[in-house]
């Protein structure tokens, strides 16, 4: 049978005789010295037995006091002492590797020896973990005391501006001893990785950060961005040439609209090494923030060595954590935590660094003015989606109509685009109207776990009739559209009666300006916190700008309310900002609303263009009905037109949204095939009006 000493060498596997003798003094110091061990026997019996064998003690009397035991482990100490033991092993091997690589003392160097092994064998972590309740200043002085240093030189070598304490590699002083289980713990990817031999320090620190993935898009792709993308790529330039500490850009917006691939494509652009600080471990669980915050510096201490490298830090949600929600408010960047940590290493970082995150609410104010770059990454416009989706889509069996009308969907992400790809080149089949209503349900389901629509926004016009000609309005149309489209800057006040056109008017715009539309209406922008809608506002007219969009607030009546009839302070509060932001605004901002009476006029005073949408003339309306027809082909024969003119005339409030609403509830029942369908329906649409809704209406009777 093996002898015990024999089962604990084996349990610090690995070492040689010199590094298995330097675990035993260690373990007898801390046995020695620590105030936890040094007054209780009972402790020391508790200990592995195969401790407890080395050390002579697997069979002690329980009337044996403790000095006796301390003078057997002592006398043991120093025969190990006076052979002399050098350091040695893989562990030490690899921790040369780290103080080459991190510029550590020999003081520091022989520290993380020490720590790396008490992590490491478990005979040793036995010995430490007890510790971990202790107060911070007794678990110093147990490191002091195993490996012979000065408490001073512990605590310096430990300190936050150590090359060792600002490396990473060690979490110091265990903050919260009540959710960990070692006094001073060394990172948990190092724990399985410095146990193997390697030939440097990169392939050491492997499962820290990974080299990031190669990229098939281009800077060309993100073109959109406009002057934003010149901005980062020639700033990343500079200061990968001429590295500066503190330089950090923040790339944020809804998940899938690309900012990873955006980092990506200028870590190519700039022929830069992109590295990534991993998000989960290699059995796919979460990393917590500290560890990844630890993974960083690591990371940033080792690429700082290296030429023309850059740091991808992506999911920084958990970097920057909120307080819980209160009753009166929305969440709070959180109060507590080292701000003065996390500014260190935003102002310090000697590696360029990508940050990215989906919403950047819950980040301090006193971080988010420490990147030096902070960009919003939007979906890309319909321009850019149609040539996303043709690219992915190209060896596919799709029509390019469905193309065109799917790009339309302003909410689809690149990301969307590139799984439905991959889902439909894996199932599709040869028939491309299956294969577009396969990609639409696999949109819809990405979407809507989102709450999103696949639904392009609603115009009021069906597209495929829509024409200026049938807008009956107080002003020319036709050149204000074309005004509106050349200057792109203003504001203009759409008024009328519902599905007169205003807002199929505001895209028509945008169509001949080739701008994409911003819409806006209440549901986006009312907030049930205070100050919360304001901010809404502030952050519309930001978006817009940015972009440089067309800004349509639609519904505007809800927030243009005269301030004279309001019963709560924040009622005027969001006129004010309204028109704060409408002063200072440089875009072209549209409003449309079905109300008129209720406007403040004040608000209605600063508008530049005032245009009222009527109901269409029956002219108009005929002209409408025609155009509708034909495109359904229900004109298959001679018809009596009088007749039928007759009957759309009589037809009170007719509108173009009314024509629209018909169109999309036959492509859904396909309920025209006659000319006296298309009457019918237009009657009940008109039928459900407030204004006509006692009236007598008339349908054709055949």
């Amino acid at each position: 049978m093996a002898s015990r000493r024999a089962v604990y060498k084996e349990s610090i596997s690995n070492l040689d005789d010199n590094g298995f003798k330097l675990c035993m003094i260690w373990t007898a110091r801390i046995l020695l010295h620590s105030t936890f061990y040094r007054r209780s026997i009972q402790k020391i019996q508790h200990l592995n037995e195969d401790i407890l064998e080395v050390f002579g003690l697997d069979e002690y009397h329980h009337s044996k006091r403790i000095a006796e035991v301390r003078k057997q482990i002592k006398e043991k100490l120093y025969a190990l002492e006076d052979k002399r033991p050098k350091q040695s092993g893989v562990v030490y091997r690899n921790v040369s590797l780290l103080k080459k690589t991190f510029g550590l003392s020999d003081a520091e160097r022989d520290i993380l020896h020490f720590i790396s092994a008490s992590n490491v064998y478990p005979a040793m972590r036995s010995v430490v973990e007890p510790l971990n309740e202790s107060p911070p200043d007794q678990i110093l002085q147990v490191i002091a005391a195993a490996t012979n240093y000065s408490l001073i030189t512990v605590k310096k070598a430990l300190s936050s501006d150590s090359p060792l304490g600002c490396s990473g590699l060690v979490q110091l002083v265990n903050p919260n001893p009540h959710y960990n289980d070692h006094p001073f713990k060394l990172i948990d990817p190092l724990i399985f990785t410095i146990q193997n031999s390697h030939d440097d320090s990169e392939s050491l620190l492997a499962k820290c950060f990974r080299k990031s993935k190669s990229t098939a898009l281009s800077l060309g792709d993100f073109s959109y961005l406009g002057k934003r993308l010149e901005i980062l790529k020639r700033y990343l330039e500079k200061r990968i040439q001429s590295p500066k500490p503190g330089v950090n850009v923040l790339l944020y917006g809804a998940p899938g609209v690309g900012k990873t691939e955006l980092a990506r494509v200028m870590g190519k652009t700039l022929k830069a090494s992109l590295y990534e600080v991993l998000v989960e471990d290699d059995e796919g669980a979460a990393r917590t923030q500290q560890e990844r915050l630890n993974s960083f510096r690591i990371c940033q201490n080792l690429l700082k060595q290296k030429e023309k490298s850059l740091v991808l830090f992506d999911e920084v949600e958990d970097i920057f954590p909120v307080e819980p929600q209160s009753f009166f408010g929305p969440p709070r960047p959180s109060r507590g935590g080292n701000k003065g940590y996390m500014v260190n290493l935003l102002e310090n970082n000697p590696v360029p660094t990508i940050w990215i995150a989906n919403q950047i609410g819950q980040i301090d104010d006193a971080y988010l003015r420490r990147f030096d770059l902070l960009f919003d990454i939007k979906v890309p416009p319909r321009k850019i989606r149609e040539k996303l989706l043709a690219d992915k889509f190209s060896s596919l069996d799709v029509r390019p109509e469905w193309i065109d009308r799917i790009s339309k969907a302003d909410k689809i992400t690149p990301s969307d685009v590139d799984r439905a790809a991959k889902i439909l080149e894996a199932i599709g089949v040869d028939d491309a109207e299956v294969n577009e209503q396969l990609t639409e349900e696999v949109l819809k389901s990405n979407l809507g776990a989102r709450r999103l629509s696949i639904s392009s926004p609603q115009t009021g016009c069906h597209e495929s009739t829509y024409d200026l000609s049938y807008l009956n309005t107080t002003e020319n149309i036709a050149r204000i559209a074309a005004g509106l489209a050349k200057k792109l800057k203003g504001n203009a006040l759409l008024y009328g009666a519902p599905g007169t056109g205003k807002t199929a008017f505001a895209h028509h715009i945008g169509e001949l300006a080739n701008k994409p539309i911003l819409i806006r209406r209440a549901s986006d922008l009312l907030s049930m916190w205070v100050g919360g809608t304001e901010a809404n506002i502030a952050k519309m007219f930001r978006e817009a700008e940015a972009e440089q969009s067309i800004l349509l607030l639609d519904e505007a009546d809800s927030f243009f309310r005269d301030r004279r009839m309001a019963h709560n302070n924040w009622e005027v509060t969001q006129v004010n900002e309204l028109l704060v932001q409408m002063e200072s605004f440089s875009g072209l901002f549209v409003c449309s609303t079905n109300l008129m009476d209720d406007l403040d006029q004040a608000v209605f005073r600063r508008f530049a263009l005032k245009i009222r949408f009527d109901y269409p003339t029956s002219e108009q309306c005929w002209r409408l009905f025609l155009a509708h027809a034909e495109e359904l082909e229900l004109m298959k024969q001679q018809e009596d037109m009088k007749q039928y003119r007759r009957l759309v005339e009589r037809l009170t409030h007719l509108a173009p949204g009314d024509f629209a609403a018909v169109r999309r509830k036959h492509e859904l029942l396909g309920n025209l095939t006659t000319v006296n369908d298309l009457i019918n329906a237009l009657a009940d649409e008109c039928r459900v009006k407030p204004d006509v809704r006692d009236e007598k209406m008339i349908g054709f009777q055949p």
